[in-house]
């Protein structure tokens, strides 16, 4: 065998050793056996394509290890800040990381915000040397890219299709098959996921008028007595109060951490629960298309010619300035509908956003749907941000101004004197380093309130409960409902 041939097939065994070495620093106990083999046809095939383009056999070592050690450190950091370690569906992030990195720099420790550039910058010089202009070894890279890839299509067919990964559980697989497998699994599983059978419309109202609908999806919206155990905030006066007058209220059961709001507004949305989303709850909103007619708006397209979405932050993320109109909504009221004059903090203010609300229910002359987001209480937290004397202050200033846009749409409800309903939750709690625990109670609060003119209000709270972003949904669907049989019952 010619010593060239050998040199590779010596690299190619270091590269899947360090690949392997550095997955074991990270779980040494937990990775199975049966993992093994698809991780190191894995790194083998990744080795064999950077080989291919560049003929670099050192080269290729370095770009392989160092992008599996790059995944295991993101990882990790995501893991600590979020309680979650990456998905394959967070590489769709990558564009609102460059429109707006401050969202995901907060959790990089400063060591690591020097390290990644450093270490691009030796790569480049490594590739700068390293690249080989021969024909060979761009060859040997194909065959071996071209060999590992056959061979894991091969094993996938015949053994692992029906038994790896199967479910999602990315705490779980993560641990037990590494960052690679996992990845690589989790993609070919959510491609492989069918959109179910649509659903049908809400049969339009014959009797009557349906109820002005809002919906507010606060951002970070905690209750700040339960926050932080052992180290309870003051109650927020409008939540309270609200909790004894609503028709329902309680905890929302969301699955995430100081992010993936949309793994909420999803649910809230769209009514399909993780379990029947399975891979694609990861992002539910990259295969919403396939989904669309689960969607509120879509739904009752037929009760409300009007279907509003309200957001004072860039449409673009998440994709929204083209998803929401295919889920059902006909106006989309972005920034521009704000001026920056009336920003709090970085983002544009909770009782600006009241205040648009607001207007428009009392200017409304037809019943709406409305669906807002807001944006106020984003992160990152620091120490002065509104003056505030550290993060967790700072996000308690903005958590009363959350309160008060509440109060400010109850208010307004009750002085229209129409059906209405009006459902306010928060999409996740708040991730302060040091402060809040990922991996401690996710629930928020979440408060459904019907407006029936001559009816008393309630002063003793009904019995809380606890509902999932889905079960929200549903819950929507009939609190609505309840208002056409109240029409039924009194024409």
């Amino acid at each position: 065998m010619p010593s060239a041939v050998i040199a590779v097939l010596i690299a190619a065994a270091l590269t899947v050793v360090l690949a392997d070495l550095a997955e074991r620093m990270v779980a040494p106990a937990a990775l199975k056996r049966e993992g093994t083999v698809p991780r190191a046809l894995l790194v083998l095939a990744g080795f064999g394509v950077v080989l291919a383009v560049t003929g670099g056999a050192f080269l290729s070592v370095m770009a392989v290890d160092l992008l599996v050690l790059l995944l295991l450190v993101v990882s990790i950091l995501k893991a600590r800040a979020l309680g979650e370690p990456l998905v394959m569906t967070d590489l769709a992030v990558a564009a609102s990381f460059l429109r707006y990195p401050r969202f995901y720099l907060a959790a990089v420790p400063w060591p690591a915000r020097f390290a990644m550039p450093l270490c691009a910058v030796l790569m480049l010089l490594v590739a700068l040397r390293g690249v080989s202009g021969a024909w060979r070894p761009h060859a040997e890279g194909c065959v071996l890219a071209l060999a590992a890839t056959v061979a894991l299509w091969w094993l996938w067919r015949v053994r692992w299709r029906d038994r790896l990964m199967t479910t999602p559980d990315i705490r779980r697989d993560r641990a037990r098959f590494g960052i690679l497998l996992t990845l690589a699994v989790y993609t070919m599983r959510w491609r492989a996921t069918v959109d179910p059978t649509p659903l049908s419309p809400v049969v339009p109202w014959s009797a009557g008028s349906p109820p002005l609908v809002v919906i507010v999806q606060c951002e970070s919206f905690a209750d700040p007595t339960t926050l932080v155990p052992g180290h309870p905030r003051p109650a927020l006066p409008a939540l309270e109060r609200l909790r004894r007058q609503a028709d329902r209220h309680g905890a929302l059961a969301v699955s995430g951490f100081g992010a993936y709001t949309m793994r909420t507004e999803y649910g809230v949305l769209v009514g399909r629960d993780e379990a029947s989303l399975g891979f694609r709850a990861c992002d539910p909103f990259l295969t919403a298309r396939g989904e669309a007619s689960f969607a509120l708006p879509r739904r009752l397209g037929g009760v409300y010619a009007h279907r509003v979405f309200v957001h004072p932050h860039d449409l673009r993320f998440y994709d929204r300035e083209r998803l929401m109109p295919a889920l059902g909504f006909t106006t989309l009221v972005s920034p521009e509908a704000f001026s920056a004059s009336v920003a709090h903090g970085p983002y544009i203010g909770d009782r600006a956003l009241g205040r648009y609300l607001c207007d428009r229910v009392t200017a409304a002359r037809e019943p709406e749907l409305i669906y807002a987001v807001t944006m106020e209480n984003h992160g990152p937290w620091s120490a002065g941000r509104v003056g505030a004397a550290d993060g967790l202050g700072a996000w308690e200033a903005h958590a009363h101004n959350s309160d008060a846009l509440l109060d400010m749409l109850d208010t307004a409800l009750v002085a229209a004197q129409r059906p209405a309903l009006l459902v306010f939750f928060g999409d996740h709690r708040p991730s302060l380093p040091g402060v809040t625990d990922p991996g401690g109670d996710r629930e928020t609060p979440f408060v459904l309130r019907a407006y029936r003119p001559g009816r008393e209000d309630r002063d003793v709270a009904v019995p809380a409960e606890c509902l999932s972003p889905a079960g929200l949904h549903r819950a929507i669907i009939e609190a609505i409902d309840e208002f056409r049989v109240g029409n039924r019952e009194n024409p």
